[in-house]
């Protein structure tokens, strides 16, 4: 549960990074890392990289051991079914019958990921700022 929840976070974090970073910014990885820390998270040797045909992922960016924490992410900046199911913009709907068939899905990784998409064609507004 914590790793799906974990992953769920750097997810939205990851599409995120594309609202983040300013046109003079160094570079949307930076910007990530940069608003993470703005709102209360912490990276600790790691930093986001671009992976050619994959996207973005984390680099280690010292040598790491078992059991360290790499990121810490406030629960705030976190999406879970209940955010998802509330949000007016988000993957709820607008009318009580698309918020009822929206919160039907059984499965929260369902609502994240349907959530998230619905979010990012929303645009930079859907960011949190």
């Amino acid at each position: 549960m914590m790793q799906s929840t974990l992953m769920n976070a750097l997810a939205l974090l990851l599409l995120l990074a594309g609202g983040a970073a300013a046109a003079d910014a160094p570079s949307t990885e930076d910007a990530l890392i940069a608003w993470l820390e703005e709102h209360g998270g912490q990276a600790r040797g790691v930093t986001v990289g671009s992976f050619d045909g994959m996207g973005r992922g984390l680099v280690a960016t010292k040598p790491l051991v078992e059991g360290d924490a790499v990121l810490t992410i406030p629960l705030a900046l976190c999406v879970s079914r209940e955010l998802a199911l509330s949000s007016s913009d988000g993957g709820g709907g607008s009318s009580d019958e698309d918020r009822a068939a929206f919160g039907a899905i059984e499965r929260d990784e369902d609502v994240i990921s349907l959530f998230v998409r619905a979010s990012s064609s929303v645009g930079s507004n859907a960011a949190q700022s």
